[in-house]
């Protein structure tokens, strides 16, 4: 849990306290995920709380249901009568009606009417929102129509749920995968690019698309390994496209020993063309970048605006467990380009 994510979290403890709800339970492990706190109300009924912050107001149907099925299993195994999930986002209203019975969201919307009537609170909101969407470039919105739950809800047992539990982690299985796979070059090469392909369909499916493998460029000089086209409405992927100029994307897979050199990042700039809304290259390498490559992606882009990000597999790894975690891998990526531009020198 990071800084933020610590101080969202206690925030909404102070947010449930103000409306009387009382914690009986903080933080929950698992194995996979965390819950964050038990809650009553006052007709004493009792929920297992999550929350979850993004960096986008939307993020897609797909990580909603996956948090909704984590939740619904941490209900069941805390034998709470609700599961509420607490999060910065927007719930889609195309999603609504697949919300289990058993589980009530408080979103961007729920919380910033929550807030309406506490300065204090409201305050605190518009700084997490602040800090957290910082890749947005419209104004936060007004509160939409909302519905709060749970806070005058009393103890009846939940509904059985429509469709079952989804417990299956592909993330966990891809990660094991990719690092079974040894370093080198022919088939393990092969093995390699395959697996970091579906890996990158499991993380972004609906945020990229015309996923297009081993492209040759028009003079058919260069052929990069991957290419994707943004398509989403997700504030980091927007970003990409607004702020670097990148309505595609061009992946790198290096299956060496060895973190990847400078010889590796110029071969990539090759194929980066802004104008062309080509701006951003991703090499996934088994451990890295060496230095010097690192200083190369900081010149490719000082110079030419450039953005060549290189990661390692316990990142890519990372995002995978994100994301059967029901989390917003992009986040990741977010970070690192962050801790890019903020060591970024002249």
């Amino acid at each position: 849990m990071n800084g933020l994510e610590h101080i969202f979290r206690l925030f909404i403890a102070d947010l449930m306290v103000a409306y009387d709800l009382k914690i009986i339970e903080d933080i929950i492990d698992g194995r996979d995920s965390i819950v964050d706190f038990r809650v009553s109300n006052a007709s004493g009924a009792t929920a297992v709380v999550e929350t979850r912050l993004y960096q986008s107001l939307k993020i897609s149907l797909d990580l909603w249901r996956r948090a909704f099925d984590q939740l619904e299993a941490l209900r069941i195994k805390s034998t709470s009568q609700v599961g509420l999930l607490v999060t910065n986002a927007r719930l889609p209203t195309a999603l609504r009606a697949e919300v289990p019975k058993s589980i009530t969201v408080w979103d961007y919307d729920v919380i910033t009417f929550l807030v309406g009537s506490r300065p204090g609170l409201a305050t605190e909101w518009e700084r997490i929102s602040q800090e957290s969407f910082i890749h947005r470039s419209s104004p936060l919105p007004e509160p939409g129509q909302t519905s709060v739950g749970f806070i005058n809800t009393p103890p009846t047992p939940p509904a059985p749920r429509a469709r079952s539990l989804s417990s299956a982690t592909p993330g966990a299985d891809l990660c094991k995968k990719l690092k079974d796979i040894k370093p080198g070059k022919g088939k393990m090469a092969t093995a390699f690019e395959n697996t970091c392909i579906d890996a990158l369909k499991y993380l972004f499916d609906g945020d990229l698309i015309n996923w297009t493998p081993q492209q040759k460029s028009f003079s058919r000089l260069h052929r990069y390994d991957l290419i994707a086209r943004i398509a989403s409405q997700n504030d980091f992927w927007n970003s990409l496209v607004m702020d670097h100029r990148s309505r595609y994307l061009i992946f790198e897979f290096k299956n060496y020993k060895d973190p990847v050199t400078q010889r590796e990042v110029y071969s990539t700039e090759k194929y980066l063309f802004p104008q062309a809304m080509r701006s951003t290259a991703i090499i996934i390498s088994r451990n890295g970048a060496n230095r010097n490559a690192v200083q190369v992606t900081h010149g490719a882009f000082r110079e030419a605006g450039k953005l060549i990000l290189v990661l390692d597999i316990n990142q890519v790894c990372d995002m995978l467990h994100r994301r059967d975690r029901g989390e917003d891998p992009s986040s990741v990526l977010a970070g690192v380009i962050e801790d890019m531009l903020v060591g970024l020198e002249r």
